[in-house]
């Protein structure tokens, strides 16, 4: 799965250099650093719950309720 997403990365980030070249995808490299590290962060937490106990899942995401909907789609997906 990690493929396909590096894949579309890297056709999005050529398709950006050649339309508003280098300087463009440097300054959204920089833009974008937060935002990645707190998606990452969320994803890490929602597979964590995910392998909890069922009783701590709960526990958990009543605590955090914003990590109701990430861990809903998460389980979502992982069915599929």
């Amino acid at each position: 799965m990690r493929g396909r997403y590096r894949q579309i990365l890297e056709a999005l980030l050529a398709s950006v250099k050649r339309r508003f070249g280098q300087e463009r995808i440097e300054d959204l490299k920089v833009e974008l650093v937060g935002p990645i590290r707190e998606a990452t962060d969320r994803e890490l937490i929602v597979q964590l719950i995910a392998r909890e106990k069922w009783w701590s899942r709960i526990l958990l995401l009543s605590i955090y309720p914003k990590l109701v909907l990430p861990y809903l789609i998460r389980i979502r997906r992982s069915e599929v």
